[in-house]
């Protein structure tokens, strides 16, 4: 979901966008970023919150491929499936005020990344194959619930596995997707 400056409110309780696309196409490769603006207005969440799930539709077993949320700790997962185990890694407190914040989780088999405002704060160098199935791209919800609270901007899914200086870029155009507002 794109556009400038047309960020969306999700109420925590049942606000969600389904993309109309499975993702097949954008995840094929094995090789993807996933990014966005967020602002939690509460801070910390008191909830698990998804941002971004590419989720099995008969939601059952094995649930998901992809998963980026928030825990009630404020803990930032990015999660992924092989067909068999669910992978992680995250990065503690990584947003507790209500200001808007960048955030780009890349993949490829053997580097998983983190980013936030355009500092890498979390890796892992697991060589995983996911393993996609006939799942709905989710922005706000997961299979479980979790929907998200809070707002949300400019969600971008890429088909490649960006650098940290093309994370960078985006971190510097803003939540409206214009530069950034002067300090």
């Amino acid at each position: 979901v794109q556009g400038y400056n047309r960020p969306m409110l999700f109420d925590g309780s049942n606000d969600y966008v389904q993309v109309t696309s499975d993702g097949s196409a954008d995840f094929a490769n094995q090789s993807f970023t996933v990014a966005g603006w967020i602002n939690l207005p509460d801070g910390t969440p008191s909830a698990d919150r998804t941002l971004f799930s590419y989720d099995y539709t008969s939601h059952v077993n094995p649930y998901y491929a992809i998963q980026i949320r928030f825990v009630a700790t404020g803990r930032l997962y990015f999660m992924w499936n092989n067909g068999t185990t669910y992978y992680n890694i995250y990065k503690d407190a990584a947003v507790t005020d209500s200001v808007w914040h960048h955030y780009a989780c890349t993949f490829t088999s053997g580097s998983q990344k983190i980013y936030i405002d355009g500092v890498q704060v979390a890796s892992g160098t697991r060589a995983d194959t996911i393993t996609y199935y006939n799942q709905e791209v989710w922005i706000g919800r997961s299979n479980y619930g979790g929907y998200f609270k809070g707002l949300m901007n400019e969600v971008v899914v890429y088909n490649s596995a960006l650098t940290l200086a093309q994370v960078q870029v985006l971190a510097a155009t803003g939540p409206n997707g214009g530069p950034l507002p002067p300090d």
